[in-house]
């Protein structure tokens, strides 16, 4: 959220949503529906080419080309504990790069991975 609404960002819970909201619905015309009491996952993507090259389909798939990839993720998610480590240690997923960069697509967070392969 930092990366689009380049504000503060900090407080409670309710208190960072309600100023996302605001400020998705001034500049971009949008509203930010009620949070669900699911946890939004995440989904990590690759171009349709390198999936088919090296036949992606789950993340295990990914590990054995890892080495030779950019990853792109939001800021802190090289560090924590559900994120890069988390990759690595259950996956044995470890990219080329780490990269901060963030997609957001109807405010799901949606990371690249690009290739220099």
């Amino acid at each position: 959220m930092a990366s689009v609404v380049k504000g503060d960002l900090s407080g409670s819970a309710n208190k960072i949503y309600d100023d996302v909201k605001q400020f998705y619905e001034q500049k971009f015309q949008l509203t930010w529906l009620k949070p669900s009491n699911i946890n939004n996952g995440y989904a990590m993507l690759v171009k349709p080419e390198l999936a088919e090259k090296y036949k992606l389909a789950i993340l295990t798939d990914l590990s054995a080309i890892s080495k030779e990839l950019i990853f792109g993720a939001e800021a802190g998610y090289s560090d924590r504990t559900d994120g890069l480590p988390a990759l690595k240690r259950v996956y044995r997923i470890v990219f080329k790069e780490f990269k901060n960069s963030l997609v957001l697509i109807s405010g799901i967070a949606h990371f690249l991975a690009t290739t220099s392969i």
